[in-house]
């Protein structure tokens, strides 16, 4: 007698759930009806006189069994619900950089010689001005006095050639005298001729005066030239004065060198040499980097170069210290963009009083280009798009409403949300994150807060959702790339 049913069974499993369970309803409809029926068959065979009451109780019972099968309860959608919360929201760029010191010196030998003493080691903090290495400065100290004694000798030698250029000078001027007197007597002679005393002696007496006066332009002649080539050997003795000055000096300077010192305050970074050690002229020695002015260089994508502005603040996250950040600015931005690879590079400053970090360290650079407090915030999960648009569902009095929304900084998790309708998102509303996708406007649901697995009465207030930390998705710079990204805090 179940035969028939059995394949009705197997007939619907065959089919759609929602035909299933159509199906199934008809069959326990007719399970029912046929017990009705088998009752009634064996009540009129065996005892006409049965209680009619009885009968017309199992006729109503089957009836409502039939229609209880037929119409199977529906209940409203479960969704799962948050609250929106009210945070700062931060448009960020985040990059990657190695930190460099403001002040790095290499510190060289400029002589050489043999290293004596070592007054510091790797690692010790230095002042400005500090001596580092001494170098063995004996043979540079007897050059210098060789130096110093030839000097000496030129600058005598010098004094000699000014005092003969003296004598030369007064020389040149007697002939310049002796000169001017026969010439004198040549003239008065020729004036007495001119007159017409003329005597026996006075064509003799004219030309011993006119040679006379030819031996005086010759003896001017001579003294001016040997007066010329004294002050060109007095020019010579001083030139030779001033380079012998300059090897001294030269020589003194190596002397000073041999103690190598610091010009800046820092800390010893590196220190190659050891005592008994010769060292070549141009030796790396040490180096000191000061480590109170840190900076780092990023390349940040050109298409955000409108963002940057001089004096923005940055957060620095160093390796070293992973759950620490260090503040920073922008500090400079460079004038040209580099062609090949579509990037401008930035500056960006280190602030670290406590001189913790350490040039060298591999950092995660964020520039905050804007920021806003007390922005609405919700979770991303509760947009839907459509044609362009967002839009989000909140539950009202057991009812989901659709909202058209427009956003603005978006995070991993949440987004800010800029621009709603007149009936917009409320602090205290609830947003539908789950369970919105088949949703309309206006259609009765039951909530249960996000992560939990209790329902909630239908239209009933969910816990509101714990305010998340800050978050920021960041992306590395290597190669750079489109890397910004925006973080949210309560």
């Amino acid at each position: 007698m179940n035969r028939p049913y059995a394949a009705a069974d197997l007939a619907c499993a065959k089919l759609t759930p929602s035909r299933q369970r159509a199906a199934r309803a008809r069959c326990a409809a007719l399970r029912a009806f046929g017990a009705v029926l088998l009752a009634a068959a064996l009540s009129c065979s065996g005892s006409h006189g049965e209680d009619s009451t009885s009968k017309q109780g199992a006729a109503a019972a089957a009836e409502a069994s039939t229609k209880s099968a037929a119409t199977p309860a529906t209940e409203a959608p479960l969704v799962e619900v948050a609250k929106p919360r009210r945070g700062i929201a931060r448009e960020t760029i985040t990059l990657n950089g190695d930190l460099r010191a403001q002040e790095e010196l290499d510190l060289t030998s400029r002589v050489t010689a043999v290293v004596l003493e070592l007054y510091i080691r790797e690692g010790d903090e230095i002042a400005a001005g500090a001596p580092l290495v001494r170098l063995d400065s004996a043979e540079l100290e007897l050059v210098e006095r060789q130096e110093r004694l030839a000097h000496e000798d030129a600058v005598a030698r010098a004094a000699s050639v000014r005092l003969d250029l003296d004598e030369l000078r007064q020389n040149a001027d007697l002939a310049r005298l002796s000169f001017e007197k026969c010439n004198k007597d040549l003239e008065r002679f020729d004036r007495l001729l001119t007159s017409g005393a003329r005597t026996a002696f006075s064509e003799e007496e004219h030309d011993a005066k006119r040679y006379a006066l030819d031996e005086a332009r010759i003896a001017l002649e001579k003294a001016e030239l040997a007066l010329e080539r004294g002050a060109v050997q007095s020019q010579l003795a001083e030139i030779a004065t001033q380079r012998l000055a300059a090897s001294w000096e030269r020589a003194r300077l190596d002397v000073s060198r041999c103690k190598i010192s610091s010009p800046i305050d820092g800390a010893v970074s590196f220190l190659e040499v050891h005592p008994g050690e010769l060292v070549q002229s141009g030796t790396r020695v040490a180096s000191v980097v000061n480590r109170r002015e840190l900076y780092t260089e990023v390349r940040v994508p050109q298409r955000r170069l409108g963002a940057l502005a001089l004096g923005q603040a940055v957060e620095i996250q160093a390796e070293t210290f992973a759950e620490e950040r260090f503040a920073g600015r922008v500090d400079g931005i460079h004038p040209t963009i580099d062609a090949a690879e579509g990037t401008v590079k930035v500056r960006i400053r280190v602030e670290d009083p406590s001189r913790r970090l350490r040039p060298g360290s591999y950092v995660s650079v964020t520039i905050i280009t804007a920021s806003f407090d007390s922005a609405l915030l919700i979770p991303k999960r509760a947009r839907l798009l459509e044609s362009a648009r967002s839009h989000v569902f909140v539950v009202r009095d057991g009812i989901a409403r659709r909202l058209t929304i427009a956003t603005g900084v978006q995070t991993v998790e949440e987004l800010q949300v800029i621009e709603v309708a007149e009936d917009g998102i409320r602090d205290d509303d609830l947003l539908i994150v789950r369970g919105q996708d088949r949703l309309k406007d206006g259609t009765a649901v039951r909530s249960r807060t996000a992560g939990s697995m209790d329902d909630s009465a239908g239209g009933a207030a969910a816990a509101p959702n714990t305010p998340a930390p800050e978050s920021s998705s960041e992306s590395k710079d290597s190669p750079p790339s489109d890397s910004d990204t925006a973080s949210g805090q309560g």
